[in-house]
């Protein structure tokens, strides 16, 4: 992967740009750009410029210019998402340096393609290497987890996924255990062990931790990721159409290797340690059946009478292993249900909470901030009644309606600690939206990080 360059004037363009940038209305018409360019910026030059993108084509070269029509940061990162730039581009501002990285967090983001050989490198006199970085940061993990994400089956299985993140694990200095088929078996981790009975590729637990120095002793923040390397649905098996896309529900793990990448590089101050249950369901003799019960480690049985719903089978495994590790709090990301992607759509993301409303608060601002909004569903206890089983304590599906609501609700049976559920529908997308791209999108990655760049104050309080 080669992911976007952003430099200041410590670095100078090895060769001639070949975009000219301009953010905000110029102060004046002749600068460090070619002169035929004065011409084209006479008049625009000032404060009353119309708002709008313009744009000067030369056979060498070409120049864009953005009048912002807002001052709000994720409507100006959308009114720049349709400006495609290619190689170097050079950077002048003449507005906030905030709303200047936000239009080329906007244009780098927009410019992804899956496997891109050459670098896009952006250089932006005006900024300070530390904002850069910071923005580097966030659109390096974006990318990263698009292409997790976008990768075929064939070519990330959990074999090859345990060496990534083996390989992000040393990148970034944090520690890394993965649990293979007889640990998992003897953690009696039920669900991920049925779910991969089908498969010719051994389960995966995965354990990733990061940990500032002086902090060992502290209650870990506990992000968990749903890591389906491909699901056919088993036996309940799914319709050969679209069936291609579910190379992508490993997205929810992806997200978390993804914010784990950034907190790690940005020095985050607590103590976060990612769970990530990664197998493929597949239909095999050997797949878990419809009607099958699944006892797990804490005593609870589950009848699964959906072998499609498989990933909460392997999520109550990694929500019961987080209640060893005494948390603050728990979040989990995962292309859970087509319900609430049918509901929200791919502009937003369902999610719950349970004992965590201050957490749960600041991740709702987050997402506004971002433009990855978060749509809070209920947690009905009426929707109880759904779950109940005549030969286990609880079904791994509800009734037709409010499967998202059920879904929650039998995740919550395995949670002893303040939870927040993230049920990933922005996770993949069909066609492009401003910066987001079609395929693997990213989203949650700069939700995560901006909570946690925002909420790094909130207490966590020692066993």
């Amino acid at each position: 992967m080669n992911f976007p360059v952003f430099s200041s004037s410590e670095g100078k363009p090895s060769a001639s740009p070949s975009t000219y940038l301009f953010i905000g209305a110029p102060l004046r018409s002749v600068g460090n750009w070619p002169s035929v360019l004065s011409s084209w910026l006479e008049p625009f030059v000032g404060s009353n410029s119309k708002p709008g993108l313009y744009s000067f084509q030369h056979p060498d070269f070409k120049a864009v210019l953005i009048v912002p029509e807002t001052t709000n940061l994720e409507a100006f990162r959308r009114q720049v998402a349709s400006v495609k730039v290619d190689k170097t581009i050079l950077v002048f501002s003449a507005v906030s340096s905030q709303m200047a990285l936000a239009g080329l967090e906007s244009m780098a983001l927009g410019s992804y393609a899956f496997k891109r050989t050459e670098s896009l490198i952006f250089y932006f006199p005006e900024a300070n290497e530390q904002e850069l970085n910071a923005l580097s940061i966030v659109v390096d993990s974006v990318y990263q987890v698009r292409d997790w994400v976008n990768m075929p089956h064939n070519q990330l299985n959990s074999t090859v996924l345990h060496a990534e993140i083996q390989r992000i694990a040393s990148l970034y200095g944090m520690k890394y255990e993965g649990l293979g088929p007889k640990a998992i078996e003897a953690l009696k981790m039920a669900g991920l062990e049925s779910v991969n009975k089908g498969s010719d590729n051994p389960p995966l637990f995965a354990i990733l931790e990061y940990c500032p120095m002086g902090k060992e002793q502290d209650q870990p923040i506990v992000l968990v990721g749903k890591g389906v390397t491909f699901d056919t649905g088993g036996h309940s098996l799914k319709t050969a159409k679209g069936m291609e896309e579910m190379k992508g529900d490993m997205a929810g793990a992806a997200t978390v290797l993804g914010v784990m990448m950034g907190l790690a590089r940005n020095k985050y101050p607590q103590k976060v340690v990612a769970l990530l249950p990664v197998t493929d369901n597949r239909l095999a003799p050997s797949s878990l059946s419809p009607g099958d019960v699944v006892a797990y480690s804490n005593g609870l049985t589950v009848e699964v009478l959906n072998t499609d719903a498989e990933g909460r089978l392997i999520l109550a495994d990694a929500l019961l292993y987080a209640s060893k590790l005494n948390p603050a709090y728990v979040m989990d990301l995962a292309t859970l249900t087509g319900s609430a992607h049918a509901a929200v759509g791919e502009g937003a993301m369902v999610a719950f909470e349970s004992d965590a409303t201050q957490v749960f608060e600041k991740l709702k601002a987050a997402g506004e901030s971002v433009g990855e909004h978060i749509v809070q569903f209920p947690l009905l206890p009426e929707y109880d009644e759904q779950l109940k089983s005549t030969v286990a304590d609880l079904k791994n599906i509800g009734g037709g309606l409010a499967g998202a609501i059920t879904a929650a609700l039998f995740l919550k049976r395995f949670t002893s600690f303040p939870w927040i559920h993230i049920d990933l529908s922005m996770a993949l997308a069909s066609a492009p939206c401003y910066y987001r791209t079609a395929g693997g999108t990213g989203s949650g990655v700069r939700l995560l990080l901006e909570f946690f760049d925002k909420a790094s104050n909130l207490p966590i309080s020692k066993p």
